[in-house]
């Protein structure tokens, strides 16, 4: 079952991604910047949903906290943070299908580096290989990102995802509403 799903979303990719020229969207930092981005995202989706949460606290203590809203923390309409979101759950979803998928080979491969310190052809081949189409899942979900969005409204997007010192931070719940 797990090769199907690889087996499937091999071609996609690769007629997808691999067939870009230099200036499209490939700078690997932007990529790995993105990939954390949308595991952030995706992981934080279901409380983005709520203006405020409840966290109990030491002592048992109740504390309300701010969820800020996706939209007024980037800049987006509320459909372009719709479509950030989806993008942000089919990555890591696709991600994480890869990963379970790759588990073998990278262990195995990890073992190989650890004995002879470096993994041998048919492991490292199919390293190399994951490594590539993983990125290229990112890669993908950014450019389909850019054309949902528009080239003016990607950049307020891209701006914010790749501003040096950004806080990931500014997108979980902080600061207490109310201390019950």
């Amino acid at each position: 079952m797990a090769r199907m799903r690889l087996a499937f979303l091999l071609p996609c990719v690769v007629s997808c991604c691999w067939c870009q020229t230099p200036s499209d969207y490939t700078r690997p930092a932007d990529v790995v910047v993105y990939e954390v981005f949308f595991r952030q995202l995706a992981s934080l989706s279901r409380i983005f949903k709520n203006a405020t949460i409840e966290a109990r606290a030491a002592g048992g203590r109740v504390i309300t906290l701010t969820v800020p809203k996706l939209q007024s923390v980037i800049g987006l309409t509320d459909s372009e943070a719709d479509a950030v979101f989806t993008a942000a759950a089919e990555c890591v979803r696709q991600m994480e299908s890869l990963d379970n998928t790759m588990r073998p080979v990278i262990l195995e491969a990890r073992f190989q580096q650890m004995e002879s310190g470096e993994a041998r052809e048919p492991a490292a081949q199919q390293l190399k290989a994951y490594e590539k189409l993983h990125t290229q899942l990112v890669i993908m979900r950014v450019q389909e990102l850019r054309k949902t969005l528009g080239d003016t409204r990607f950049a307020v997007l891209d701006q914010y995802v790749l501003r040096p010192g950004r806080n990931p931070r500014d997108l979980e719940p902080s600061q207490p509403a109310a201390i019950k």
